[in-house]
């Protein structure tokens, strides 16, 4: 198929379009975000159709650097993604699109899609969320990208912040279908709090007033949870699906 950068914009008619659209706030905001937890961003400004801040990490992924990728801009996409995964994105695109504008803006600012796709070699986790809405359109989106703790592309999730229950996109019925999400007790989710810094069992029990078999029978029960094998997989799963 033929690649075009476009077609990862969809037509939206903006009722107002502004000549200063990231503010001071916006990119103090975003900034702060780059690299936590070994996370990369881009934003993508929808009405110039352009991307308008890259972290490092991301562009070293590309061998590049983040000045290079923001005057590729979407390029990047057409150069190291490979045929199906750009298929399956502009699908991705379509979709949620479709279903975020339905809704008014301050619901639409909840909501985050999620889903793994190639790049450059790498199987990545990518999080869209919008930052910017007016009228039903996203003038302004965020997006994450972490490595996945999958084996393979796809897995794309609609999800509304704090909401435990969540939709997956079917690529084979090209439809949303409603899911129940994973439930973390209480202390679940503190022992993957304080493993997410770097806290071991011994040192998590004793914050805890447990004992480490306790600790380690909660991880046990967590892993079986998120179906990972090892904290490091669970702290990607917990990134990916918004626990933090």
């Amino acid at each position: 198929m033929k690649k075009q950068t476009n077609d990862f914009f969809c037509e939206q008619d903006y009722a107002q379009k502004t000549t200063n659209r990231l503010s001071p706030l916006d990119l103090t905001i975003t900034s702060g975000i780059i690299d936590v937890l070994g996370c990369g961003i881009y934003v993508v400004d929808y009405e110039i159709k352009k991307v308008c801040i890259v972290s490092d990490n991301i562009a070293r992924m590309c061998g590049l650097n983040p000045e290079d990728i923001k005057r590729e801009n979407c390029d990047v996409y057409l150069k190291y993604v490979p045929d199906d995964d750009y298929k399956m994105l502009l699908e991705i695109n379509e979709a949620a699109f479709s279903f975020l504008k339905e809704m008014p803006d301050q619901k639409i600012l909840q909501y985050s899609v999620s889903y793994n796709f190639h790049l450059n070699g790498l199987l990545l986790h990518q999080t869209f969320k919008p930052l910017k809405v007016k009228n039903g359109f996203i003038k302004l989106g965020l997006f994450i990208l972490t490595l996945s703790s999958k084996n393979d592309i796809g897995h794309i999730i609609m999800q509304r912040k704090n909401d435990v229950d969540y939709y997956e996109y079917s690529l084979s019925e090209h439809l949303w279908e409603h899911k129940c999400g994973i439930k973390l007790s209480e202390i679940e989710k503190l022992v993957l709090c304080f493993s997410a810094q770097g806290q071991t069992s011994e040192d998590i029990a004793a914050i805890m007033c447990r004992s480490v078999d306790t600790i380690k029978r909660h991880k046990k029960n967590l892993f079986k949870k998120m179906n990972v094998k090892n904290i490091t997989e669970a702290l990607i799963c917990a990134i990916n699906n918004r626990f933090f």
